[in-house]
Protein backbone atom coordinates (compact mmCIF):
# COMPACT_ATOMS: atom_id res chain seq x y z
CA UNK A 1 0.00 0.00 0.00
CA UNK A 2 1.44 3.51 -1.03
CA UNK A 3 1.14 6.17 1.48
CA UNK A 4 -1.10 9.19 1.18
CA UNK A 5 0.57 12.48 0.66
CA UNK A 6 -0.83 15.28 1.81
CA UNK A 7 -0.07 19.52 0.81
CA UNK A 8 1.17 20.72 3.74
CA UNK A 9 -1.49 23.68 5.59
CA UNK A 10 -1.26 27.24 5.04
CA UNK A 11 -0.57 29.31 8.46
CA UNK A 12 0.01 32.86 9.56
CA UNK A 13 1.62 32.16 12.52
CA UNK A 14 5.05 33.55 12.14
CA UNK A 15 7.48 36.51 12.79
CA UNK A 16 7.99 39.21 10.32
CA UNK A 17 10.09 41.94 9.37
CA UNK A 18 10.14 44.68 6.73
CA UNK A 19 10.72 47.94 5.94
CA UNK A 20 9.03 51.49 3.75
CA UNK A 21 10.70 54.25 2.72
CA UNK A 22 8.66 57.27 1.34
CA UNK A 23 8.33 61.01 0.56
CA UNK A 24 6.23 64.10 1.23
CA UNK A 25 5.72 67.41 -0.17
CA UNK A 26 4.20 70.35 0.40
CA UNK A 27 3.08 72.99 2.72
CA UNK A 28 2.24 73.27 6.16
CA UNK A 29 0.24 76.32 7.00
CA UNK A 30 0.45 77.15 10.90
CA UNK A 31 -1.00 80.31 11.42
CA UNK A 32 0.30 81.87 14.71
CA UNK A 33 0.39 78.13 16.65
CA UNK A 34 2.01 78.76 20.27
CA UNK A 35 1.49 82.10 20.49
CA UNK A 36 3.45 83.45 17.19
CA UNK A 37 2.52 86.35 15.12
CA UNK A 38 1.58 86.36 11.49
CA UNK A 39 1.56 83.71 9.48
CA UNK A 40 4.82 80.92 8.35
CA UNK A 41 4.86 78.17 5.88
CA UNK A 42 7.02 75.60 6.54
CA UNK A 43 8.15 73.07 4.01
CA UNK A 44 7.30 69.39 5.00
CA UNK A 45 8.95 67.78 1.77
CA UNK A 46 11.69 65.19 2.82
CA UNK A 47 12.21 60.95 2.76
CA UNK A 48 10.85 59.18 5.45
CA UNK A 49 12.51 55.80 6.34
CA UNK A 50 10.45 53.18 8.71
CA UNK A 51 11.15 49.58 9.90
CA UNK A 52 8.50 46.97 11.08
CA UNK A 53 8.59 43.29 12.59
CA UNK A 54 6.22 41.55 14.29
CA UNK A 55 4.97 38.04 15.53
CA UNK A 56 1.13 36.75 14.26
CA UNK A 57 -0.69 33.70 15.89
CA UNK A 58 -3.37 32.12 13.65
CA UNK A 59 -5.61 31.18 16.07
CA UNK A 60 -8.32 29.67 14.25
CA UNK A 61 -9.07 29.45 10.12
CA UNK A 62 -10.31 32.78 10.36
CA UNK A 63 -8.92 34.26 13.09
CA UNK A 64 -5.46 36.15 13.70
CA UNK A 65 -3.59 38.04 16.37
CA UNK A 66 0.01 39.42 16.40
CA UNK A 67 2.09 41.98 18.14
CA UNK A 68 3.86 44.61 16.34
CA UNK A 69 7.07 46.95 16.62
CA UNK A 70 7.08 50.39 14.38
CA UNK A 71 9.86 52.81 14.07
CA UNK A 72 10.01 55.75 11.91
CA UNK A 73 12.49 57.98 10.71
CA UNK A 74 12.08 61.31 8.83
CA UNK A 75 15.20 61.84 6.95
CA UNK A 76 16.17 65.64 8.23
CA UNK A 77 16.09 68.72 6.41
CA UNK A 78 16.86 72.64 6.51
CA UNK A 79 13.20 74.35 6.35
CA UNK A 80 12.59 77.68 5.46
CA UNK A 81 10.56 79.78 7.96
CA UNK A 82 10.55 83.56 6.81
CA UNK A 83 14.20 83.33 6.04
CA UNK A 84 15.81 81.24 8.96
CA UNK A 85 17.54 78.02 8.05
CA UNK A 86 16.60 76.31 10.79
CA UNK A 87 16.36 72.47 11.05
CA UNK A 88 13.03 71.62 10.86
CA UNK A 89 11.31 69.30 13.88
CA UNK A 90 8.45 68.46 11.67
CA UNK A 91 7.84 64.65 11.70
CA UNK A 92 9.73 63.82 14.46
CA UNK A 93 10.79 60.00 15.41
CA UNK A 94 8.87 57.68 16.33
CA UNK A 95 7.84 54.33 17.87
CA UNK A 96 4.68 52.33 18.52
CA UNK A 97 3.93 48.71 19.97
CA UNK A 98 0.23 47.67 18.52
CA UNK A 99 -1.90 44.28 19.37
CA UNK A 100 -3.77 43.61 15.93
CA UNK A 101 -6.79 41.54 15.75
Amino acid sequence: MVPMVTAPVFTWTGFYLGGNVGYSWGDWNRAGLAGGTGISKPSVDGWLLGIQGGYNWQISPIWVVGLEVISRLPVRRPMSLKGDRSTSNIGERYRTIKFIV
